[in-house]
């Protein structure tokens, strides 16, 4: 139960719940006062681990000369209405504690207006100390809140202190006056001793180590943020320095804890080995894309640290090198926790932490709690506290709203504030045992996209914390278009063998998309491709144009993706034959050309071939062998010849065409010609001897 008024009271400093009270109620200016029992709890913290001070069966486990604080948990709502500037109380550190004088301010963390001073005097080495408490700025701190009283004053401040001395369970009592209840402590003090880790060292193939929340500033350009608090987390790898190729270390942080992020900046990685107590020794920083690299996801949640030649180096004694990688977390610093998770492969097989182990991830979780001066932390116990997160920068987002139902089926409506993050109320401990929660998101941040996933979560003592990420909606891809336009040089379509429609098809970085344009008389021969995207992975994408072919035409693509694309399909049109003049060449009078034989053409047999005319002489009219009064001349004997008949003018002969090689109709066709022709002679001859 102790655990749990620890998470109750976790308030790292002063935290005030206002009340609006009917009326006008006035801070009293009364004589200062101390506020007497008001101390609810105080619990010892372990500064060096992050966590509470470790108990065996209710004794707490000190070292000598370790550091350590007192956690002190202060309620004032019995004065409500009746607090004033310059009240007080008080809380009386017992022997045997060291503690050092110091002072500081608690802070609201609404209005960073400092409402109280915290003096702490120191008794001396072993002797205790006291802390004072005055309350401070209350009128200032009404004005700028807007409220008219000031009611349910609580919260938590700390005070370090040191043992210098051993002891065996010695029980520490705190004044009666000062706390509600009664408040002990029995303690252990040993001297702190130095362990032999070879053991570990031979079994070891990887632990992550340290995280405790430590103020430092920082700034990150990856992240673009800033703050003043974070965690520093260390990574052993390969400890017991085994020989291996390749090493890749992936590291994450969980979504069941508190909101936070690696800082890129602070990433590093050293070449060593580690001593027989675990100390990183004889190390070499290593030069980040020379030596190692590492990939980031987008909301620098996760990284990926890749080693190659991890055996090429050699450590100071001999073996293959271990590895110590270094990085800082965010630190929400308000009193709730993260976690992140670490694996580890060697040349692609999965390494558990140790040789003897079945352990393949080994999962951190740490207090962001700031054990020192005062800022207000929130109080996770027996509730649930929702983190609402940009998904790629993780940011806070404020009003998102959450539905929770309880195993008994009452429901609640939560909101995140501006610090992104939404509380339930306070669970009573029947509750959490009774079963699970849901957690639904009903209402996203403005500009954002709803996440209706339902979250079952178990509430325990220590409450539950949880990081939901919204993303913003995807924005609409922007687009473009290509036009394409259809030219002919083809002389008109002179030989009409222009087609109906051609075919054009869109390529994307030089490939097909399937998408296609048809072009026809119909649309004049133009169109235009639209709703294409114009960015693939944040290249813009080049389009061009191709054009199925055309039969008889070539084509040719001119233009650009912007100004449009012209295809123009050319087709050299057939020249016509011009025609030979028809006008036949004159006949000379005197020496009449003859036609020229067809020599493909047989002459008729049957047919004789007449003889040229002499143009001073009538030309006979060959017998008519139907008429038998007339007598048919005889023909010319062969064997005899026949005088050829004296003219006035010579008729000019034309020589027949030549006969083709084994043209037997051809050469047939002249001789029977010639033969003819003399008999023709022959009968004209014998004629005119008869009539004479």
């Amino acid at each position: 139960m102790e655990m749990a008024k620890k998470r109750r009271g976790a308030f790292a400093a002063l935290a005030f719940l206002l009340a609006m009270l009917v009326g006008m109620v006035f801070v009293q200016h009364a004589e200062a006062k101390e506020l007497s029992n008001v101390i609810t709890d105080v619990s010892l913290w372990d500064t060096s681990n992050g966590t509470y001070v470790t108990q065996t069966n209710g004794v707490y486990n000190l070292t000598k000369g370790s550091n350590y604080s007192f956690e002190v948990d202060f309620d004032l709502s019995p004065y409500d209405g009746n607090v004033s500037d310059g009240d007080t109380f008080t809380f009386t550190v017992p022997a045997p504690f060291t503690v050092d004088s110091t002072s500081f301010e608690l802070k609201d963390e609404a209005t960073n207006l400092a409402v109280g001073d915290v003096n702490v005097t120191s008794n001396g080495a072993g002797a205790g100390a006291t802390v004072t408490v005055t309350i401070k700025n209350l009128e200032e701190y009404l004005a700028q809140t807007g409220a008219t009283t000031v009611s349910g004053i609580k919260g938590t401040f700390y005070t370090t202190f040191t043992v210098e001395e051993t002891t065996t369970e010695t029980t520490v009592t705190y004044p009666s006056t000062e706390t509600v209840d009664s408040i002990t402590h029995t303690i252990t003090v040993k001297e702190k001793s130095s362990s032999d880790h070879s053991d570990t060292i031979g079994k070891e193939n990887f632990a992550k180590i340290n995280g405790v929340i430590r103020q430092q500033s920082w700034t990150s350009e990856a992240l673009g943020k800033s703050g003043e608090y974070m965690h520093p987390f260390a990574l052993r790898i390969n400890t017991n320095q085994q020989s291996y190729d390749t090493i890749v270390i992936t590291d994450t942080i969980s979504e069941d804890y508190a909101a936070a992020q690696f800082i890129p900046e602070s990433l590093s990685v050293a070449a060593g080995h580690y001593d027989s107590g675990l100390t990183f020794t004889d190390w070499t920083t290593l030069t980040r894309e020379v030596d190692y690299t590492v990939e980031w996801n987008s909301s620098h949640t996760e990284f990926k640290v890749t080693i190659p030649d991890a055996s090429s180096r050699l450590a100071s004694n001999g073996q293959p090198a271990s590895y110590q990688v270094t990085y800082w977390t965010t630190a929400p610093a308000n009193g709730t926790r993260i976690a992140n998770s670490v694996s580890v492969t060697a040349d692609e097989e999965v390494l558990t932490n140790q040789t003897d182990k079945t352990t393949t991830v080994i999962t951190s979780v740490r207090e962001s709690k700031v054990a020192s001066g005062g800022t207000i932390q929130l109080d996770t116990g027996y509730r649930i506290t929702v983190y609402k997160v940009d998904a790629e920068t993780y940011d806070v987002l404020e009003g998102a709203e959450f539905e929770i139902t309880s195993p008994s089926g009452t429901t609640e409506t939560v909101t995140t504030d501006a610090n992104g993050i939404a509380q339930s109320s306070v669970y009573s401990a029947a509750e959490v045992a009774s079963g699970t929660f849901t957690v639904v998101e009903t209402n996203a941040p403005d500009g954002y996209e709803l996440d209706p996933t339902p979250r079952e979560v178990s509430v325990g003592e220590d409450g539950v914390v949880i990081t939901v990420k919204n993303s913003k909606p995807e924005p609409e891809p922007e687009t473009t278009s290509v036009s394409v336009t259809k030219v002919w040089d083809d002389a008109d379509d002179q030989d009409g063998l222009r087609p109906e429609s051609v075919t054009v098809r869109l390529l994307a970085n030089d490939q097909e998309t399937g998408k296609t344009l048809t072009l026809s008389e119909d649309n004049g021969w133009s169109g235009t491709f639209s709703g294409l995207a114009k960015y693939d992975a944040g290249e813009e994408i080049v389009y061009t144009v191709s054009e199925d072919s055309v039969e008889g035409y070539t084509a040719a693509v001119s233009g650009d993706a912007s100004s449009g694309f012209t295809v123009t399909n050319t087709h050299e049109p057939t020249t016509p034959t011009e025609p030979e003049d028809p006008t036949p060449t004159p006949t000379d009078p005197d020496n009449p050309t003859p036609t020229p034989t067809d020599p493909d053409k047989p002459t008729d047999p049957d047919k004789p071939t007449p003889t040229p005319t002499d143009p001073d002489k009538p030309t006979p009219k060959p017998s008519d062998p139907s008429d038998p009064d007339k007598p048919t001349p005889k023909p010319s004997d062969p064997d005899k010849p026949t005088p050829t008949p004296t003219k006035r003018t010579k008729t000019k002969a034309t020589k027949p065409p030549l006969p083709k090689t084994g043209d037997v109709t051809s050469m047939a066709a002249p001789a029977g010609l010639a033969a003819l022709s003399l008999a023709s002679l022959a009968g004209a001859f014998v004629l005119k001897r008869r009539r004479s």
